[in-house]
């Protein structure tokens, strides 16, 4: 791969990574993440990497294999935020189920 063509792919997929890191920093301050941005951002580095020769694979695998990691980080931030609001939503159902009809009493054995 010329030097041109390594600089261009470096630059696409540093910018996957840095918006992956965006991503995970709004959702650590709760912020909504919007993910249609990092969406075209990968699937162009994608076609890019289709018109990669065979002996140009290897130069890109490290970078490739760095941003998936990146993104099974993503996924796990993410899939621990969706347990958390669930939790809260729920505890939040709750509270406002027992402050409009009083709290319901257990039955003893």
């Amino acid at each position: 791969m010329s030097d041109s063509l390594q600089n261009e792919f470096a630059g696409k997929a540093e910018r996957v990574a840095s918006l992956i890191t965006a991503a995970r920093r709004l959702l650590d301050e709760g912020q909504v993440v919007e993910l249609n941005a990092l969406t075209g951002h990968v699937t162009d580095l994608c076609r890019y990497v289709e018109t990669c020769q065979p002996d140009d694979t290897e130069s890109v695998r490290t970078s490739i294999e760095a941003l998936i990691r990146s993104f099974e980080e993503l996924e796990v931030d993410m899939v621990k935020k969706h347990h958390e609001v669930t939790r809260d939503l729920t505890e939040t159902a709750r509270l406002r189920a027992n402050k409009a009809y009083g709290t319901v009493e257990e039955e003893k054995p």
